[in-house]
């Protein structure tokens, strides 16, 4: 019996299991009052993907005999791109499952408000990042895209982006993909860092904000909403059923104009509409069919921890490698852009809407 270094620390599964397993240990670690949580999985997913292919792939870069396991990681990366696209799915579908359970009561009282402000905070980050582009020309143009996914800590715009620039070259990818590991780290700590401090330079008290909107929800509820069924559990038929129409729905692309081309949802946009559309009649129409919320969430937790620990492990390498030449301009364009969808965000959604 034989067993290789590559056949252990090549496993697509068990690098993923692992960096889920020390990414949750360190997603858990406090400092001063902050946690990580799920981002844990990859910045663990970043270290490994880093120390693993450089020990063992990128020495066999140039070898004329390579090991076939590391064949494969040379062509396809340590995960592959299928098991990346299946962990975002599976993420994305009981988001919209959880989210529409009370989709109808939000898009009464906050719809167009909702619209509006989900629009203006996408596109200062968007502006943010097309000043970064005009300024750098066209070389580094495919990693800002990335950059400005990432500093949103948006895994659907990931995938919508790395389907957008999937036709043209192999090298866009990896860009995206660089552009989006290293803007996920002033994203997330500017989400992080930001919730708890905005409302302390504020003066916001969220415990009477949370009473509040509680108060709102219940108020837009119906009083004749049937009450929810304890015998709840998972219907693996309905969750399948949303992902496969989700990407049916994903591929359909329609044309507006030669400047924007052909332009389609993607997979991960097609799974968020077809479970919030699916998700909302089994609310309202088909009781029987609901699933449980403890069952989503799990899915939804695995998945989210499975995407976030493929993109490190698939990105690691160029990112430490490249954090020195290209990563200041990258982690500066992506604080940008987190900084003004955030400010954007307040300003608007606070001030001029009065939301909660």
């Amino acid at each position: 019996m034989s067993l290789s270094l590559q056949t252990v620390f090549l496993n697509p599964f068990a690098l993923i299991a692992a960096t889920i397993v020390l990414g949750g240990y360190f997603g858990k670690l406090n400092f001063r009052g902050l946690k990580l949580g799920s981002s844990g999985s990859l910045f663990v997913g970043l270290s490994l993907g880093y120390f693993i292919y450089s020990v063992l792939v990128q020495p066999y870069a140039t070898a004329s005999e390579v090991p076939s396991q590391v064949s494969k990681v040379l062509v396809q990366g340590l995960v592959s791109s299928s098991l990346f696209t299946m962990s975002l799915i599976g993420f994305i579908a009981p988001v919209g499952l959880l989210a529409s359970a009370d989709i109808a009561d939000v898009i009464k009282k906050y719809g167009l408000r909702f619209v509006i402000l989900g629009f203006l905070i996408t596109l200062s980050g968007a502006l943010s990042s097309l000043f970064f582009i005009k300024w750098l020309g066209n070389a580094q143009s495919t990693g800002i895209i990335g950059t400005y996914v990432g500093a949103l800590t948006s895994s659907p715009g990931l995938a919508a982006a790395l389907e957008a620039v999937g036709g043209t070259s192999a090298s866009s990818e990896s860009l995206v993909g660089l552009g989006y590991a290293i803007g996920y780290i002033p994203g997330v700590l500017t989400v992080v860092l930001g919730m708890r401090l905005v409302p302390k330079w504020l003066g916001i008290s969220m415990e009477q904000e949370l009473k509040k909107v509680s108060t709102d929800v219940l108020a837009g509820k119906s009083s004749d909403q049937p009450a929810q069924d304890s015998k709840e559990s998972f219907n693996v038929v309905v969750f399948m059923t949303v992902c496969l129409l989700g990407v049916l729905v994903g591929q359909v692309k329609l044309y507006f104009g030669r400047h924007l081309g052909w332009i389609g949802l993607g997979s991960t946009g097609g799974v968020l509409i077809s479970a919030l559309l699916i998700g909302h009649l089994m609310t309202s129409r088909y009781q029987s069919m609901k699933m449980s919320h403890s069952a989503l969430s799990a899915v939804r937790d695995i998945s989210l921890n499975m995407f976030l620990a493929i993109v490190g492990l698939r990105y690691g390498y160029t990112t430490v490698i490249s954090i020195s030449s290209e990563g200041l301009v990258y982690l500066s364009a992506a604080l940008i852009s987190a900084l003004a969808a955030m400010a954007t965000g307040i300003i608007i959604g606070r001030y001029f809407m009065k939301m909660n």
